[in-house]
């Protein structure tokens, strides 16, 4: 059987799962992103997180 790394679930704002952040911190190879909420599904708003991410 193949071995799969772990990975976990995450949320852009508030919701399920855990925040990229700490996704990050853990370095946990992958995560599955739910969508933001439609105030928050703006080209601002993913500009901002991806620059906190980096």
């Amino acid at each position: 059987m193949e071995k799969w790394p772990i990975g976990v679930f995450a949320s852009v704002d508030v919701g399920l799962g855990v925040h990229l952040e700490v996704a990050q911190d853990l370095e946990v190879p992958t995560v599955q992103v739910y969508a933001p909420h439609k105030e928050t599904r703006t080209k601002q708003t993913a500009q901002v997180k991806l620059f906190s991410l980096t």
